[in-house]
C-alpha cells in the first residue's frame, strides 16, 4: 500500500469545508495535511478559528466533531 496522499481543504470554516474534514479526517487514501479560510481565520488554530469572535459560540455544523490532530 502507497502512501496517503495528503490533501488541503480550503475553505475549512465554512459548512462545505467542515464536511470535507469530517470525511477526510480517518480516510485512508488522504491525509489533511493543510486548513485554509479567509482572512478572519488567518493565525488561528483550526479550533480557535470556528469561535464567533462576537458571542464565542461554537460554529461546527457537523454531526461528527473533528479528531484533536485536525483541531
Amino acid at each position: 500500500m502507497s502512501k496517503p496522499c495528503r490533501v488541503a481543504i480550503i475553505g475549512a470554516t465554512g459548512i462545505a469545508g467542515q464536511q470535507f474534514v469530517v470525511a477526510l479526517q480517518r480516510h485512508p487514501w488522504f491525509t489533511i495535511s493543510r486548513l485554509a479560510a479567509s482572512a478572519r481565520s488567518a493565525g488561528k488554530k483550526y479550533a480557535e478559528a470556528l469561535l464567533d469572535a462576537g458571542t464565542g459560540a461554537r460554529r461546527w455544523w457537523c454531526e461528527e466533531e473533528p479528531s484533536s490532530h485536525v483541531g
